[in-house]
Protein backbone atom coordinates (compact mmCIF):
# COMPACT_ATOMS: atom_id res chain seq x y z
CA UNK A 1 0.00 0.00 0.00
CA UNK A 2 2.86 2.42 0.79
CA UNK A 3 4.95 1.87 -2.67
CA UNK A 4 1.17 2.11 -4.36
CA UNK A 5 0.48 5.22 -2.47
CA UNK A 6 4.01 6.63 -3.03
CA UNK A 7 3.61 6.11 -6.70
CA UNK A 8 0.24 7.86 -6.68
CA UNK A 9 2.08 11.24 -5.03
CA UNK A 10 4.65 11.52 -6.55
CA UNK A 11 2.96 11.18 -10.47
CA UNK A 12 -0.05 13.81 -9.03
CA UNK A 13 2.72 16.26 -8.41
CA UNK A 14 4.57 15.48 -12.17
CA UNK A 15 0.80 15.70 -13.23
CA UNK A 16 0.02 18.84 -11.71
CA UNK A 17 -1.68 21.21 -14.75
CA UNK A 18 1.32 23.69 -13.54
CA UNK A 19 3.96 20.96 -14.31
CA UNK A 20 6.27 21.63 -17.51
CA UNK A 21 6.01 18.68 -19.44
CA UNK A 22 9.55 17.22 -21.69
CA UNK A 23 7.95 17.82 -25.13
CA UNK A 24 8.59 19.99 -28.16
CA UNK A 25 6.75 22.85 -26.97
CA UNK A 26 6.02 22.07 -22.94
CA UNK A 27 5.11 25.97 -22.08
CA UNK A 28 2.20 25.91 -24.68
CA UNK A 29 1.36 22.51 -23.45
CA UNK A 30 1.39 23.88 -19.80
CA UNK A 31 -0.66 26.96 -20.23
CA UNK A 32 -3.36 25.69 -22.44
CA UNK A 33 -4.26 23.14 -20.19
CA UNK A 34 -3.20 25.43 -16.90
CA UNK A 35 -5.78 27.75 -18.38
CA UNK A 36 -8.82 25.22 -18.71
CA UNK A 37 -7.74 23.87 -15.38
CA UNK A 38 -7.77 27.10 -13.79
CA UNK A 39 -11.22 27.94 -15.13
CA UNK A 40 -12.75 25.36 -14.09
CA UNK A 41 -11.21 25.35 -10.33
CA UNK A 42 -11.26 29.16 -9.48
CA UNK A 43 -14.66 29.35 -7.85
CA UNK A 44 -14.21 25.79 -6.10
CA UNK A 45 -13.51 25.72 -2.08
CA UNK A 46 -11.19 23.78 -0.63
CA UNK A 47 -12.60 20.35 -0.63
CA UNK A 48 -14.11 20.54 -4.02
CA UNK A 49 -10.65 21.38 -5.29
CA UNK A 50 -8.97 18.45 -4.07
CA UNK A 51 -11.34 16.06 -5.17
CA UNK A 52 -11.47 17.97 -8.97
CA UNK A 53 -7.29 17.70 -8.82
CA UNK A 54 -7.49 13.74 -7.97
CA UNK A 55 -9.87 13.20 -11.09
CA UNK A 56 -7.88 15.89 -12.97
CA UNK A 57 -4.48 13.26 -12.19
CA UNK A 58 -6.04 9.71 -11.98
CA UNK A 59 -7.58 10.59 -16.04
CA UNK A 60 -3.57 11.75 -16.48
CA UNK A 61 -2.09 9.08 -15.15
CA UNK A 62 -4.58 6.45 -16.97
CA UNK A 63 -3.44 8.41 -20.19
CA UNK A 64 0.41 7.64 -19.35
CA UNK A 65 -0.80 3.85 -19.24
CA UNK A 66 -2.27 3.73 -22.25
CA UNK A 67 0.22 6.03 -24.35
CA UNK A 68 3.04 3.42 -22.75
CA UNK A 69 1.30 0.26 -23.60
CA UNK A 70 0.72 1.64 -27.30
CA UNK A 71 4.45 2.98 -27.47
CA UNK A 72 5.49 -0.95 -25.96
CA UNK A 73 3.10 -2.53 -28.54
CA UNK A 74 4.76 -0.67 -31.68
CA UNK A 75 8.02 -1.15 -30.33
CA UNK A 76 7.13 -5.09 -30.41
CA UNK A 77 5.74 -4.99 -33.80
CA UNK A 78 8.96 -3.66 -35.26
CA UNK A 79 11.26 -5.77 -33.62
CA UNK A 80 9.00 -8.72 -34.69
CA UNK A 81 9.57 -7.53 -38.47
CA UNK A 82 13.14 -6.95 -38.23
CA UNK A 83 13.96 -10.35 -36.06
CA UNK A 84 11.33 -12.91 -37.02
CA UNK A 85 13.02 -15.07 -34.47
CA UNK A 86 12.10 -13.12 -31.43
CA UNK A 87 8.66 -12.85 -33.18
CA UNK A 88 6.72 -15.38 -31.46
CA UNK A 89 8.22 -14.61 -27.96
CA UNK A 90 8.01 -11.22 -28.16
CA UNK A 91 4.10 -11.60 -29.02
CA UNK A 92 3.40 -13.85 -25.94
CA UNK A 93 5.21 -11.06 -23.90
CA UNK A 94 3.43 -8.23 -24.61
CA UNK A 95 -0.21 -10.11 -24.84
CA UNK A 96 0.64 -10.89 -21.15
CA UNK A 97 1.76 -7.96 -20.33
CA UNK A 98 -1.59 -6.68 -21.98
CA UNK A 99 -3.96 -8.94 -20.40
CA UNK A 100 -2.37 -8.18 -17.01
CA UNK A 101 -2.78 -4.85 -17.54
CA UNK A 102 -6.12 -4.30 -19.65
CA UNK A 103 -8.81 -5.44 -16.30
CA UNK A 104 -7.15 -2.66 -13.86
CA UNK A 105 -6.72 -0.13 -16.59
CA UNK A 106 -10.84 -0.78 -17.36
CA UNK A 107 -11.29 -0.60 -13.75
CA UNK A 108 -9.62 2.70 -13.62
CA UNK A 109 -11.53 4.37 -16.37
CA UNK A 110 -14.81 3.15 -15.24
CA UNK A 111 -13.76 4.87 -11.77
CA UNK A 112 -13.01 7.98 -13.64
CA UNK A 113 -16.63 8.13 -15.21
CA UNK A 114 -18.08 7.37 -11.98
CA UNK A 115 -16.24 10.60 -9.95
CA UNK A 116 -17.17 12.73 -12.50
CA UNK A 117 -20.83 11.32 -12.50
CA UNK A 118 -21.14 11.72 -8.78
CA UNK A 119 -19.41 14.96 -8.35
CA UNK A 120 -21.73 17.95 -7.86
CA UNK A 121 -19.19 21.17 -8.27
CA UNK A 122 -18.76 21.15 -11.94
CA UNK A 123 -20.76 20.79 -14.75
CA UNK A 124 -20.11 16.90 -16.10
CA UNK A 125 -19.63 18.13 -19.90
CA UNK A 126 -17.36 20.51 -18.61
CA UNK A 127 -14.60 17.93 -17.05
CA UNK A 128 -15.01 15.96 -19.98
CA UNK A 129 -14.48 19.02 -22.30
CA UNK A 130 -11.19 19.57 -20.32
CA UNK A 131 -10.66 15.57 -21.04
CA UNK A 132 -11.07 16.09 -24.59
CA UNK A 133 -8.59 19.27 -24.79
CA UNK A 134 -5.85 16.64 -22.97
CA UNK A 135 -6.34 14.22 -25.73
CA UNK A 136 -6.40 16.45 -28.41
CA UNK A 137 -3.22 18.44 -27.39
CA UNK A 138 -1.26 14.76 -26.76
CA UNK A 139 -2.53 13.64 -30.23
CA UNK A 140 -1.32 17.13 -31.61
CA UNK A 141 1.70 16.59 -30.14
CA UNK A 142 2.61 13.20 -30.82
CA UNK A 143 1.46 13.45 -34.65
CA UNK A 144 4.06 16.59 -34.52
CA UNK A 145 6.94 14.20 -32.85
CA UNK A 146 7.96 10.95 -35.15
CA UNK A 147 8.96 8.00 -32.76
CA UNK A 148 10.72 5.08 -34.69
CA UNK A 149 11.43 2.61 -32.12
CA UNK A 150 15.21 0.95 -32.19
CA UNK A 151 15.06 -2.77 -33.71
CA UNK A 152 18.81 -3.69 -33.02
CA UNK A 153 18.68 -6.89 -31.62
CA UNK A 154 19.81 -5.71 -28.12
CA UNK A 155 16.66 -2.98 -28.16
CA UNK A 156 14.45 -6.11 -28.49
CA UNK A 157 16.09 -8.18 -25.84
CA UNK A 158 16.13 -5.16 -23.75
CA UNK A 159 12.17 -4.32 -24.51
CA UNK A 160 11.92 -8.37 -23.57
CA UNK A 161 13.41 -7.60 -19.96
CA UNK A 162 11.87 -3.97 -19.33
CA UNK A 163 8.21 -5.71 -19.98
CA UNK A 164 8.77 -7.21 -16.55
CA UNK A 165 10.13 -3.88 -14.75
CA UNK A 166 6.88 -1.56 -16.95
CA UNK A 167 4.31 -4.32 -16.43
CA UNK A 168 4.89 -3.61 -12.33
CA UNK A 169 5.09 -0.07 -12.99
CA UNK A 170 1.84 0.33 -14.55
CA UNK A 171 -0.43 -1.96 -12.47
CA UNK A 172 1.09 0.41 -9.49
CA UNK A 173 -0.62 3.42 -11.47
CA UNK A 174 -3.58 2.27 -12.04
CA UNK A 175 -3.57 0.74 -8.49
CA UNK A 176 -3.10 4.05 -7.38
CA UNK A 177 -6.10 5.98 -9.31
CA UNK A 178 -8.46 3.18 -7.66
CA UNK A 179 -7.33 4.17 -3.86
CA UNK A 180 -6.21 7.74 -4.01
CA UNK A 181 -9.81 9.27 -3.75
CA UNK A 182 -10.50 7.42 -0.48
CA UNK A 183 -7.10 9.18 0.61
CA UNK A 184 -8.16 12.69 -0.02
CA UNK A 185 -11.24 11.82 1.94
CA UNK A 186 -8.89 10.66 4.86
CA UNK A 187 -6.45 13.20 4.47
CA UNK A 188 -9.67 15.70 4.80
CA UNK A 189 -10.83 13.96 8.02
CA UNK A 190 -7.80 14.24 9.35
CA UNK A 191 -7.25 17.53 8.69
CA UNK A 192 -10.71 19.16 10.37
CA UNK A 193 -9.95 16.47 13.45
CA UNK A 194 -6.68 18.50 13.95
CA UNK A 195 -8.62 22.03 13.13
CA UNK A 196 -10.75 21.12 15.85
CA UNK A 197 -8.07 20.27 18.22
CA UNK A 198 -6.30 23.16 17.50
CA UNK A 199 -9.55 25.64 18.44
CA UNK A 200 -10.50 23.38 21.44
Amino acid sequence: MRKILTTFLTCAVCLSPMAVHADDNPREKSNIIAKAYQELSKDLDKVSTRHFNVIYSNYNLIKVVKTVQDSRQKAVSACGEKHPAMKTQLDARVKEWNDAINPILKEAEGNIDNMVLVQEYIESKKIKDLFQLIDKTRAKEEASTQKIPSTTEDSCNFLMKQMDDTQEKMINLLKATLISLPLTIQKETEDAMSEQKDDA
